[in-house]
């Protein structure tokens, strides 16, 4: 079975007002299609229905796991309440993934390879607007899965919100064991049954080649990104998906070679940072803006200046960046 129809499968399992619209919904949807992120785990058709059947499966294991801990837990964990709020936890990311256009050789607008979002047509958040858009199809949710969704993100919520936030997950987290089960299983999909197949063209630079048994530390060559296959960028060596990101890339090369640059103990500075300390906070500026353009989401007005102003100091400080 495919991972739709399993999908579609476990939801039919469920005798839940609602259910049927949900379904209906999802198939009518971009839900089956749509990639999990722009530039994380599941970038590439169909990765967020991906993603959704690795959260369930993660989350099934998970609670029996947990069961044989404590038995106790099981009237907290209904089977119905894994499904639901595993498989819809990330359908605030419907419509929301847009093919990336650019112009060809003729200036003509084209369709390429890669993502860019649009939060516009319903610009609610994450978790909330999942719960919003299910009770607006009428489905029946209960708290523990209203919460579960809701909160599946976790602290990574934090570095933008409040006390008030940190206090809601807590408690949510210390109410329903369903809470805590869904960020483990979102978390344990994304970051390890996911992982490969996203992390796999930076990791390869750290691995060493087999034949020659040393890293691979020329950029040019394609083994640097990602496999030798054939699934190149057109005209060029590098793999494809190393070109259709490429600022994210090159992002994830700058950052740390900043980093080593500004811990070391160097010999001099440019005049107009006046001291070390000026130069190593330059530095860190720059830092800023590499490591935010790593990020998976969208950057507030606060982000858009950290990102210009280290940018502008790294054009403006380039052949500085020596020692």
């Amino acid at each position: 079975m495919t991972i739709k129809e399993n999908i579609l499968e476990l939801f039919r399992t469920i005798n839940r007002r609602g259910m049927d619209k949900v379904i209906d919904w999802l198939k009518d949807s971009d839900f089956f299609v749509a990639p999990a992120s722009t530039n994380f785990h599941g970038n590439y058709e169909g990765g967020l229905a991906e993603h959704s059947f690795n959260v369930y499966q993660a989350a099934i294991q998970l609670r029996e796991a947990a069961l044989k801990l404590n038995p106790t837990l099981e009237p907290q964990l209904p089977t119905d309440s894994i499904i639901i709020a595993s498989l819809l936890h990330d359908v605030c990311k419907v419509d929301v993934y847009k093919i990336r256009q650019r112009k060809n050789e003729l200036g003509v607008w084209e369709e390429c390879n890669g993502y860019t979002v649009d939060y516009s047509k319903f610009p609610l958040g994450h978790g909330e607007k999942s719960v919003i858009l299910l009770l607006k199809l009428g489905l029946e949710l209960s708290d523990a899965e209203i919460a579960a969704i809701r909160w599946h993100m976790t602290v990574w919520y934090l570095p933008f919100q409040s006390r008030e936030i940190l206090g809601n997950i807590n408690a949510a987290k210390n109410k329903y064991s369903l809470c805590s089960l869904i960020q483990m299983a979102d978390g344990f999909a994304a970051s390890l049954m996911e992982e490969k197949k996203h992390n796999l063209l930076i990791n390869k630079c750290m691995k060493k080649k087999k034949n020659k048994n040393k890293l691979i530390t020329n950029i040019s060559n394609p083994d640097y990104f990602g496999s030798t296959s054939d699934n190149y960028s057109y005209k060029h060596d590098y793999h494809r998906e190393q070109v259709w990101g490429t600022y994210y890339y090159l992002a994830q090369l700058i950052a740390p070679r900043l980093q080593a640059l500004k811990a070391l103990d160097k010999h001099g500075y440019p005049p107009e940072c006046k001291d070390m300390r000026g130069w190593n906070n330059a530095i860190q500026k720059m830092i800023d803006a590499f490591e935010l353009i790593n990020k998976d989401y969208s950057f507030s007005d606060d982000d858009d200046r950290t990102i210009t102003e280290g940018l502008d100091l790294f054009c403006k400080h380039f052949r500085d960046l020596w020692d």
